[in-house]
């Protein structure tokens, strides 16, 4: 008896098989890319909340360490600087008095690059670079406060520090004094954004801290 020919596909077949190959690709690439976007949405917003966390705790440290007379803000067009001078400790007397730093911080949000700074001024106290004529590197003795034309200087002027944050859209401190005086509470706001690949719409993430701030001059 002889064997039965194999029979191969014919075009009918093949063409129906990869019609539901390709049905089969479609559906699991609808359900794939939406579950790849929220994944990489998701991460996003969890490196924003990291980094925003670490921002608003290094200024609340900072902050905390002053007095109001040791804070001053400036909000400009362009962007805020927020100073601050820092206690050291107590120096012994009759009454003790406060030790203040040989250094000032400052918070400087720059708005067209979008990015937050902390620059420590001046970074070697022993041989300060002067850059505004008006400001002049702390003894210790007492709080310094810059003038709102040293805050401009700085705002405008070459200081380098070390980036915090980039593509900020937003960055707000708020008191309930006038500028450029500060009073507890303050009220700190920053929004952050990114852009993820394949997607038309940024990813925002605002985050917000009401810092006290010490009371006694």
């Amino acid at each position: 008896m002889c064997a039965r020919k194999k029979r191969g596909l014919t075009l009918l077949e093949i063409l129906a098989a990869s019609s539901l190959s390709l049905l089969a690709l479609s559906v699991l690439t609808a359900v794939m890319i939406p579950a790849f976007r929220s994944t990489a949405q998701n991460g996003a917003r969890i490196e924003m909340q990291q980094q925003s966390r670490v921002v608003l705790r290094r200024i609340a440290r900072d902050a905390q360490s002053s007095l109001p007379a040791g804070m001053a803000l400036l909000k400009h067009a362009d962007g805020q600087v927020l100073s601050i001078h820092r206690i050291t400790g107590v120096v012994a007397g009759d009454p003790p008095v406060q030790a203040f730093s040989h250094q000032l911080v400052f918070y400087r949000y720059r708005r067209a690059p979008g990015v937050l700074e902390r620059i420590v001024w001046p970074a070697d106290p022993a041989h300060p670079i002067t850059f505004d004529a008006l400001l002049q590197p702390p003894d210790g003795t007492s709080a310094v406060r810059p003038t709102t034309a040293s805050l401009t200087s700085i705002l405008n002027g070459s200081l380098t520090g070390q980036r915090l944050a980039s593509e900020v859209t937003s960055f707000d401190i708020s008191s309930p004094a006038a500028e450029p005086d500060l009073l507890s509470p303050l009220d700190v706001q920053l929004d952050l954004r990114r852009m993820l690949t394949g997607r038309s719409v940024a990813t925002v993430f605002h985050d917000s801290q009401k810092l006290s701030l010490r009371n006694t001059e």
